[in-house]
Formats: C-alpha cells, structure tokens, sequence
C-alpha cells in the first residue's frame, strides 16, 4: 500500500513570524544582538535565517558558516 503525501513547511514564514516578536526573542535569546534586532524590518525581503543566526549565533553568521565548514 503506497500514499502520496507531501509535508512542506513554510520555513521562511515561521523565521519572520519569530523575528517579528521582538520580545520573545530577548526572553530566548538573553543575549541577542540588539543591533541586528532592530534593523529587522517586519514582512522586508531578506534571507530570515541569516538575520537570525546574526542575532543569536555566537559570531553571528560567520562563525555559523565556519563551524559547519570544520564539521566536513
């Protein structure tokens, strides 16, 4: 017995809807980046997930980018 089903998640959408909660995300993430917090412009065209890792990733995209690469 087979099943055609397709999951799909609306990845983008969920990161803006987070980023659009400015407070939730200093209760989460004590130690957000301020500067990257406020320059987020709510529904604005961007790459969610970069503004985010820059906010909360310690050293930001960059250093997300560089662990990820010493990983392989």
């Amino acid at each position: 017995m087979t099943s055609d089903c397709v999951f799909c998640i609306a990845v983008k959408e969920m990161e803006a809807w987070l980023l659009g909660d400015e407070t939730a995300i200093e209760n989460a993430y004590p130690s957000v980046r301020k500067k990257f917090l406020k320059s987020y412009e709510q529904d604005g065209i961007c790459d969610t997930w970069e503004v985010l890792a820059n906010m909360v990733y310690p050293g930001g995209l960059a250093g997300l980018r560089n662990q990820v690469f010493n990983i392989f």
